[in-house]
């Protein structure tokens, strides 16, 4: 397991979105932004069954996460590894990730 400087798990653990890329079955990218979460040891991105981005992990288990700010000073970690789905995802996880994103009332409605 890779040991992160404390400044990169602190972004880590920051509200910013990510684009998450994958391998479309014809070999060409497929670049979607996620909200993810990030527990220090895996990220964690939910999708519908039956997303492309899904079928593309199952299929190829790897993907890439560029993760970036939106403002000055631009900050980014890539993030490239296995990957694999996971079990659903329940309600108290979106709300979560939610509140993480787009705050307290917002995020619980």
């Amino acid at each position: 397991m890779t040991v992160l400087a404390p400044d990169v798990e602190e972004f880590l653990r920051e509200p910013n979105v990510a684009a998450l890329s994958t391998v479309r079955p014809n070999g060409r990218p497929h670049v979607t932004p996620v909200w993810y979460e990030y527990d220090g040891r895996e990220f964690i991105i939910s999708t519908p069954r039956g997303t492309q981005k899904l079928a593309n992990v199952s299929r190829k288990g790897f993907a890439a996460l560029s993760i970036h700010t939106q403002s000055m000073p631009y900050r980014h970690v890539i993030v490239e590894g296995t990957a694999r789905a996971g079990s659903p995802i329940d309600n108290v996880w979106r709300e979560r990730v939610a509140t993480r994103y787009m705050g307290e009332a917002a995020g619980k409605a």
